[in-house]
């Protein structure tokens, strides 16, 4: 979807990489790209081709990020939540047959 591709290039522009502060771990944009392309491909397989909303509880910024770009690019809404809501919130959140995507 060109949208994806222009909000990535707009993220991690020309030599620059993410890192996480927390691991020290880096990508760069043809990394992240490669993830996010991976991660959607995961994802087609899980949901339905109608509307879905997808809830990203991911505790990773990077992983966190590239499953947000993945769901973009499947052309899906994507809800962001804290991966560390208990169990009984976060069937609060999913409630109303929402798709969970969790690393």
């Amino acid at each position: 979807m060109a949208e994806v591709d222009d909000a990535l290039r707009n993220l991690i522009s020309g030599p620059a990489r993410m890192t996480c502060v927390r691991s020290g771990r880096t990508v760069d944009r043809p990394a992240f790209g490669q993830l996010v392309d991976a991660r959607a491909t995961e994802i087609k397989k899980h949901i339905p081709p109608s509307p879905a909303r997808i809830v990203i509880a991911i505790n990773d910024p990077i992983d966190c990020l590239v499953s947000l770009f993945a769901v973009w690019q499947c052309g899906k809404c994507a809800v962001m939540v804290n991966p560390d809501i208990k169990d009984k919130e976060r069937g609060n959140v999913i409630a109303e047959h929402w798709r969970i995507a969790m690393a």
